[in-house]
Parts: structure tokens; sequence; C-alpha cells
């Protein structure tokens, strides 16, 4: 998979119209730890190989196991565009394509296909993605990612000036029933193939409202993708911490703080500015 179709990396955003204009924040649940308390001290954010996922689906979706000629010739030509191909495999790749368009059904080339596909899905392992939510008020989440409430939840700004309004590389995660099958090798599915990897998960997790950021390399610690606006403390968390997170951001003058309360009567949770 190539940068420039879902332009992954981050190396500076064009400022355009943003899509999605009324999601003005994005949001990330924390457990009270020194990793995150380091994000708040370092301004910086950790992309996460899927091997840590607590998803065992999540990027890893099966890729078609057959192969047509027009994808067959279409895998070919994208090999022969690595910048580290040598002349040996050039000659390997001209002696193939002659064979697969002389022997149409292709079965002495299913070996090379699978061999290909097999690479595209150990590269993906070591893509790093940050996970965000359009939410900041789910129980479930204060539950599962800010340690029972006792954690907090940082507020980041979405703006088209920045890595969270950019469309093309912070994405919305789809939910779906069905089970995509993606041609890895394919023009005509070229653009939804980082879809169908990195931005598709079982509908069950649909309640999450999940977006994310991904780049090519995982297991880094990158600056983060927009303003801290503010930090909101779990319904659970110790005044102590609360101080912690105050004195480390306290040369942030702008930063609003504010909590999370129970709604009286209800199910939910109200997010008050302290």
């Amino acid at each position: 998979m190539t940068r420039d179709q879902r332009g992954l990396g981050l190396h500076g955003v064009k400022e355009k119209q943003m899509n999605f204009p009324e999601l003005t924040h994005l949001y990330k649940y924390y457990a009270y730890n020194h990793y995150s308390l380091s994000v708040l001290a370092k301004r910086k954010i950790w992309f996460s190989k899927p091997a840590s996922f607590n998803d065992p689906f999540d990027l890893d979706i099966d890729f078609v196991d057959r192969v047509t000629l027009e994808n067959f010739l279409y895998m070919i030509k994208e090999l022969r565009k690595q910048p580290s191909i040598s002349t040996e495999m050039l000659a390997a790749l001209d002696v193939k394509e002659v064979s697969a368009r002389n022997n149409p059904d292709l079965h002495a080339f299913y070996e090379s296909w699978r061999v290909a596909n097999r690479k595209f899905s150990e590269d993906r392992k070591d893509f790093g993605v940050f996970c965000l939510t359009e939410r900041n008020d789910h129980v479930l989440m204060w539950s599962h990612y800010a340690d029972n409430h006792k954690g907090f939840c940082i507020e980041f700004i979405r703006s088209p000036h920045n890595q969270l309004g950019d469309i093309e590389m912070t994405c919305p995660v789809r939910y779906r029933c069905d089970y995509p099958r993606p041609v890895p090798f394919s023009e005509e599915r070229r653009r939804t193939l980082f879809d169908d990897v990195f931005l598709t998960k079982a509908k069950d997790w649909e309640y999450e409202r999940e977006w994310r950021l991904v780049n090519e390399e995982g297991d880094i610690e990158l600056p983060i993708p927009g303003d801290i606006s503010s930090v909101i403390f779990g319904l659970r968390m110790p005044e102590p911490h609360r101080e912690t997170i105050r004195h480390i951001l306290s040369d942030l003058p702008n930063i609003t703080y504010r909590e999370a309360k129970r709604v009286a009567g209800r199910f939910a949770l109200q997010i008050s500015d302290i």
C-alpha cells in the first residue's frame, strides 16, 4: 500500500475544507498511569501495532485467495514500481507477465499470488494506529479504556489546520455485519482497500464511533495531531490525580477541566465544567 492511497505519513497538512465540520473535537480515553501522563507532559501520542488491539479481527481481514488475469497483471505492474526492485526481479516479472498472458487460467501462478498476499498481510502488521472517538460520555468506554472511570479523557481540537481535520489522514471507522474480502492487487479496488483493511470493524463496535489516524510505522511516539483543549476527569478519579494533571498542564492556561457526573435517575453520564 502506498502513501498516496490514503495520505499516509504525518509530514504536514494542507489546509482544505474540512469534512464533518460540525465535529470540532475528538476524544481519547486513558487510564491514569505513567504512560498516559507522558502524553500530557510530552504532548506526544503512541501509535499501536495491531497485535495489541483488543479485537482479534481488527486489521486482520483476509484477502481473496484466487486471482484473475487482470489482478495478476496489475500485481506485476505494482511490483515493478518498488524502488528496491533488482534487475533480476524485473526480468523474472517480465517472464511471469508473458507466461500469464499465454496461460490465462493462471494455475501456475497461484503460488506467486499467495506469496504476494502473505507479504501484504505481514506488512500491515507493522502499521501504527491512534484511535479516537466522537464520544466523551459513554459509560462503557469510560469503564473499558479509563480504568473503570478512575482515569481521564483528553479532548483534541479538530480543525482544517491539523491532522485531525484532514479526512485523508484521520478517518471514521465503518461498521458492518458482512466480512470484507479485499483484493490487494486490483486497480478497481485500490481506493477501497485502505477502508476495508484499516477502517472496517464489526457492527458490535459501532457504539464507539471511532476515528483513526494511521501511520506507516507502528510502536512509535509522534507529536499530538491536534491541540488539547480540555481534560475530562472520570467519575471516580481521585483528587490527587486530578491535581497532578493540572500541574503537568500548568503551562497551558487555556486548558479547561471538566468532570463526568452521574445523571440522576438514568444510566448516563453528564460532562460538566469544573
